[in-house]
């Protein structure tokens, strides 16, 4: 019997925020590979000021938009895409990614060949080729100890991240994997639905991370090198730090209190709550020298991560502790 998940063999699912040009290669090179698959995208919109919504209107007619009135977040919106689709298959994509010709045939291949498969991500790979890692273990509170800059310099956690990261794993080589992360993630339609979507806890940062380790109890999470994703990175980051910078503290705090335990969780908020101080004293110092001799690339950068520290201590710290 025809389920309303099989008019599609992949449903292609992308959040957006004021990535027009992003958003316009990349549907692009999905309308490249439609020819031998039954494609429906997906674009939630949240809220851009740019011209995103009107070329997705104007130039991809046949792709669905969803236009949001507010930011709604990346989870929130991810399920407003999933909630719409009919697709076999969900493949979760960032704005900022350009699918390389055979990609999307490969992963749709693969997931309807092994039912043992909750999860599969492609190779991701940076614009110069450079690959990026999407391979990990699961994440716990020592790894994230890395992240406090006091702590980082002891060098306590440093195995610890890196074994959470995976810094030794050939990514060239498919393999099934502990977990997966980053910017692309195909998902068995029935499984999404049995892990019960994206947590909208989780308003932009730890989500696919969240995602992940429910998807890993269901099933096998594989890591498809012959699926080619190209990903610039950051482009959503560098649009508003200092928003990126308190969800992704927040999200630490959700994850570690829904997969650790409570007290993990308090120990991690008082650490990097205590951090802040020195974390605002290097940015500031780095930026003036930087500045100083004239490297003025790097100077803005620090700049703009030190604004966005700042901004949290003044003003995100209050709803960080509440969170």
């Amino acid at each position: 019997m025809t389920t309303s998940h099989d008019c599609f063999d992949l449903s292609i699912c992308i959040v957006n925020w004021n990535c027009c040009e992003y958003l316009r290669a990349l549907l692009t090179s999905i309308d490249s590979q439609r020819d031998r698959l039954s494609i429906e995208v997906i674009v939630v919109d949240n809220a851009s000021t740019d011209d995103s919504a009107a070329v997705v209107k104007s130039e991809f007619p046949v792709v669905q938009l969803i236009r949001n009135d507010c930011h709604t977040g990346v989870a929130t919106a991810n399920n407003q895409a999933a909630a719409q689709s009919r697709g076999k298959i969900l493949l979760f994509l960032n704005n900022d990614t350009s699918v390389e010709s055979g990609a999307l045939m490969a992963l749709v291949n693969f997931v309807e060949n092994h039912p043992e498969v909750a999860g599969v991500a492609p190779r991701l790979i940076s614009p110069d080729g450079k690959p990026q890692g999407n391979v990990r273990k699961r994440l716990g509170l020592q790894a994230l100890l890395h992240r406090v800059l006091f702590l980082r310099w002891t060098g306590l956690f440093r195995s610890a991240n890196r074994e959470y990261r995976q810094v030794d794993f050939d990514l060239k080589q498919s393999a099934y994997v502990e977990h997966l992360v980053g910017a692309a993630l195909a998902v068995p339609h029935r499984q999404f639905d049995r892990v019960g979507g994206w947590d909208e806890t989780f308003e932009f940062g730890m989500d696919d991370i969240d995602l992940a380790v429910r998807l890993r109890q269901l099933g096998k999470m594989y890591y498809l090198a012959d699926a080619e994703v190209i990903h610039w990175g950051g482009m959503a980051t560098e649009l508003d730090q200092p928003y990126a910078y308190r969800c992704n503290e927040c999200s630490c705090i959700h994850y570690l209190r829904k997969h650790c335990g409570p007290w993990k969780a308090q120990i991690y908020k008082i650490l990097i709550t205590a951090d802040m101080p020195v974390r605002i004293s290097i940015l500031a110092l780095t930026w003036l020298i930087k500045k100083l001799f004239g490297n003025r690339e790097r100077a803005a950068r620090d700049y703009r991560k030190l604004a966005a520290s700042s901004h949290f201590l003044v003003y995100g710290l209050p709803q960080y502790w509440q969170s």
